[in-house]
């Protein structure tokens, strides 16, 4: 596949590689790198966002393999997120991601923003016990250092109430809880 998370990763990657080249007086490369940067930028936004739905799809699929579902419903938050931190979405898609975080957050009843995966995976799709059924573990459960990640970015791109809010939300959460877990179900319980 090619997926959201791992685009924002590399164009993170290759802006911070162009710094270090600069510092160290290699302008040429550092151009290079920054050109590929904008290459990963357009092309992401070519193929993985999506005007209609306002946030970047998952993934693309690049094999046959097929599902019997529409994954360009599912809201991927961390590859979202990711995209945001990374500054690979523009101001705009960034309004618009964290609209369609905040609407599905409350679409599916998710105690906190850090909601994956938004609806889940249908049950059975993974073989795993861990992610076999719907809001488990990675299919649609909450990790905060995800929702973490979407909230900072929310702090960066001028959307400092409601990220105060959220980050209000997990903090709550993870006080009632004992702790800080490494994933929550819907309902907000500590598990992992």
């Amino acid at each position: 596949t090619v997926d959201i998370y791992d685009q924002s990763m590399f164009y993170d990657a290759c802006q911070k590689f162009a710094v270090m080249l600069e510092a160290a007086g290699l302008k040429d490369k550092a151009l290079e790198w920054k050109k590929r940067a904008e290459s990963i930028r357009l092309n992401t936004n070519r193929f993985l966002w999506m005007e209609n739905k306002g946030f970047f799809r998952i993934h693309i699929h690049l094999d046959d393999l097929r599902h019997d579902f529409d994954e360009d419903e599912i809201f991927a938050m961390g590859g979202n997120a990711s995209a945001l931190v990374s500054g690979l979405a523009d101001q705009n898609q960034a309004a618009r991601i964290i609209q369609a975080a905040l609407e599905r957050q409350n679409r599916f009843q998710i105690s906190t923003i850090s909601g994956t995966l938004l609806p889940p995976y249908p049950e059975g799709t993974f073989l795993h016990p861990m992610m076999d059924d719907l809001f488990e573990y990675q299919n649609g459960a909450q990790w905060d250092w995800f929702g973490g990640r979407l909230v900072l970015a929310m702090f960066k791109r001028g959307f400092s109430r409601t990220a105060k809010e959220k980050l209000l939300e997990i903090a709550r959460k993870n006080v009632a809880n004992g702790g800080f877990f490494e994933w929550d179900n819907r309902e907000g319980i500590g598990r992992g």
